[in-house]
């Protein structure tokens, strides 16, 4: 199911030229010429997309500077203010749209904009995991547009407990099809009492699972092999304690609750994941992998990277071994390591992932 010709028309006549003024606002593609009916740069609309999303003030902005506007083309903008990223499964097409999971327990029915997801994702079956920015569209949800398909592999198990989850929204009514007011403020909500949850029991727990995957069970993964997985019980305990540290660390900066779960997921990624399950090494030796890190495992296996996390997962690095130099952890000598090495390679490595978009065929961007 697909927005209308003239609805699919309308979209991009709103949405152009809002990411041309957000590009001017922050001069991120100072050399982007925009040219009518033609298409733009994949890489410009992914980042600047996610800049938007994380600036939606920027659409009232827009608003402003443009008072003129239709009633209907407003509301339709400001809707997008309820924007919900992140990684979904696709568990299914139907005709009246695609069914995607992610937010549990909440069940969207979601509509492509020119080309259907079964047209635009089809090639990878169902269910297959994908990013991609939830928004409304009148009285219906769409995406942004861009859309990256992720390559992992789901076991049997996990296919069961989404296709479990679907029925019962459908029994139940519970399918969401719009993103109204309402709605969106329900999630928040929910959202919220999870995180003050998290906050009042204070506990880190590894490896972090996101949003999207909090409710799904450690046997949905029975069909992975063994040496690729890494669980609680095989971490060393010092991960747990410095990630508590970290954790700490982060709060008593008075950051936002978001900010502290990226850079907390990002350090799992790297400390967790990557040094232990990837290359059995612990923090310490990790100082001296952080390039490794990036061109051979981030770049490679992360398929949502884009330059922007490439960047936030660097600072989240650094930031994490400027709390392990302050409990004593490490050395002056390895921080100064990672200070360097973050300083002198960082936009190699956001040219490298540039790079390796050009030429990897394994998925593909919609825009």
């Amino acid at each position: 199911m697909i927005l209308s010709a003239e609805d699919g028309k309308l979209f991009y006549e709103l949405w152009m030229p809002l990411l041309q003024y957000a590009n001017k606002r922050t001069k991120m593609f100072p050399d982007i010429k925009f040219k009518k009916d033609t298409a733009i740069d994949v890489r410009f609309g992914r980042d600047m997309a996610e800049w938007i999303w994380n600036h939606t003030e920027v659409i009232d902005d827009y608003l402003k500077e443009h008072p003129g506007m239709k009633e209907d083309h407003k509301n339709i903008l400001s809707g997008w203010k309820r924007c919900i990223r992140g990684h979904w499964f696709v568990e299914r097409h139907l005709k009246s749209g695609s069914v995607f999971l992610g937010k549990t327990p909440y069940v969207f029915l979601v509509q492509g904009i020119v080309s259907s997801f079964e047209e635009m994702i089809g090639m990878y079956g169902t269910p297959v995991m994908i990013e991609a920015a939830l928004i409304p569209f009148r009285d219906k949800i769409i995406t942004d547009g861009i859309v990256s398909a992720i390559s992992i592999r789901i076991g049997s198990n996990m296919k069961a407990s989404m296709k479990d989850e679907y029925m019962a929204a459908k029994k139940n009514g519970n399918i969401i099809t719009s993103l109204t007011e309402d709605v969106y403020q329900t999630i928040l909500e929910r959202d919220r009492m999870r995180e003050e949850e998290k906050q009042q029991n204070n506990i880190v727990q590894f490896p972090l699972k996101s949003a999207q995957e909090e409710e799904v069970e450690e046997d949905d993964y029975d069909d992975y092999d063994d040496e690729d997985d890494y669980y609680l019980d095989d971490l060393p305990e010092e991960n747990h304690e410095y990630m508590t540290l970290f954790r700490n660390d982060l709060t008593a900066s008075n950051l936002s609750s978001r900010t502290i779960d990226h850079h907390l997921e990002n350090i799992d990624l790297f400390m967790n994941e990557y040094l232990w399950g990837w290359e059995e090494a612990h923090m310490v030796e990790g100082t001296a992998r952080i390039d490794a890190f990036f061109m051979e495992f981030y770049i490679d296996q992360r398929f949502w990277a884009s330059p922007t996390s490439v960047r936030q997962t660097a600072a989240s690095i650094k930031k994490f071994y400027r709390s392990m130099l302050n409990h004593g952890k490490i050395s002056e000598k390895a921080y100064q390591q990672v200070e360097i090495t973050i300083q002198n390679r960082k936009e190699e490595w956001v040219q490298e992932l540039r790079r390796t978009d050009e030429e990897d065929d394994d998925y593909d961007d919609f825009f």
